[in-house]
């Protein structure tokens, strides 16, 4: 896949600049640092069991600067993912979405971060909004392929909001973990679980408090069409990113269809499966991928349940949750790669749409708002 950044920049030392001022590189240095930094905790989040980054994560991107536009202003592309290798791909792929969706998140009245995002990317978001005086804009897009959504633009006053968040939630050493798994075993003494993460089989030991053992109990050796959502307290290394889990505090079921299953049937359809549609086509792999990535990021950081999922004409994917009374549905599209939601009251029988986005992540807020509580 084709990808890069735009950076843009404008006023305060570009106004007087014919070309792009010398001390604001560290503001260039500051973004690829981000992406690396958000693309170490998607490697994490889907091996949580790892302790450490495969060898040459770090040296296999290498950011470059592929285009610039002076004078007032700077534009800026920011190339890199084509040298990546074949293995680290896609979280670098993942990377650039991923940190676009931090600047759109930072438009909302009340700053959030998405559950993956640790606290070194928390400190590398600071240090990018850092690099921008109050008197300058800083303007963020993002390309795949040639398409690329509407650019993410914040002003002085986001930005203050936005450092002042980040710089809050870095000073305490405990984070929040959120973990959807099935528990394989059960330790006493201390109380302990093995769980097996979301609907793969990678193994964790997690210590639980002394009042989870019976709900542990329920759900030990369950089969795999439930599984539990483990949330608890963890220490980051902000060196290595690697998580140690320190205390499990809450079990909880979700139920649904499994999700690995089921994208690779929508994967497996065939050109024209739509008996009156030949254009019809198959959702790729590629975008399998990135929702299922996204949809664990929603069940592990909401407890939703697992959704319903369907193919679009088009070759998109159609995420499904039914509550009492409200339905939301996650269109995920490829061309371009986004995300939007629509929710649909049963009662009132009315429905609201989102604005797209290159993540989930952003758009919780607004389900939890128009759903009121629902979720």
């Amino acid at each position: 896949m084709s990808s890069k950044l735009e950076l843009y920049l404008s006023g305060g030392r570009f106004d007087a600049a014919e070309g792009f001022p010398l001390d604001s590189l560290p503001a260039l240095r500051a973004v690829g640092s981000l992406v690396e930094s958000v693309a170490r905790d998607l490697f994490f989040s889907e091996n949580p069991e790892r302790k450490r980054v495969p060898a040459g994560f770090k040296s296999s991107f290498s950011p470059a600067l592929t285009r610039l536009v002076g004078g007032g202003s700077a534009v800026c592309d920011i190339a890199g993912w084509e040298r990546v290798q074949p293995g680290l791909a896609n979280y670098f792929d993942d990377a650039q979405s991923e940190a676009f969706s931090l600047f759109q998140s930072l438009q909302a009245d009340q700053v959030t971060f998405p559950a993956w995002c640790s606290r070194r990317t928390k400190k590398q978001l600071a240090a990018v909004l850092g690099a921008v005086t109050n008197q300058e804009t800083i303007r963020l897009s993002v390309e795949a392929n040639g398409v690329a959504p509407d650019p993410v633009t914040l002003g002085a006053t986001q930005r203050d909001k936005a450092k002042a968040a980040a710089q809050a939630v870095v000073a305490g050493q405990e984070e929040d973990f959120s973990i959807a798994g099935r528990i394989y075993a059960i330790e006493n003494d201390p109380w302990a679980i093995g769980i097996k993460v979301r609907e793969g089989g990678q193994r964790l030991r997690i210590a639980i408090a002394e009042h989870l053992r019976d709900r542990a109990r329920d759900e030990f050796d369950a089969d795999g069409t439930h599984l539990v959502l483990v949330q608890g307290k963890a220490e980051r290394d902000d060196e290595s990113g690697g998580m140690t889990f320190v205390l499990a505090q809450e079990i909880r079921k979700i139920d649904g269809p499994i999700i690995v299953e089921r994208l690779e049937k929508l994967a497996g359809l065939s050109n024209g499966w739509v008996d009156d549609n030949e254009d019809s086509r198959p959702p790729s792999k590629a975008l399998c991928r990135w929702v299922e990535r996204q949809l664990w990021q929603a069940i592990e950081a909401q407890a939703w349940n697992r959704p319903h999922l369907f193919a679009t004409v088009a070759g998109g994917i159609d995420a499904v949750w039914r509550f009492e009374q409200h339905t939301l549905r996650a269109c995920f599209t490829s061309r371009p790669l986004e995300v939007r939601l629509r929710a649909i009251n049963l009662t009132a029988k009315t429905a609201t749409v989102s604005d797209s986005s290159r993540s989930l992540s952003p758009l919780i807020v607004w389900a939890n708002d128009v759903l009121e509580g629902a979720l």
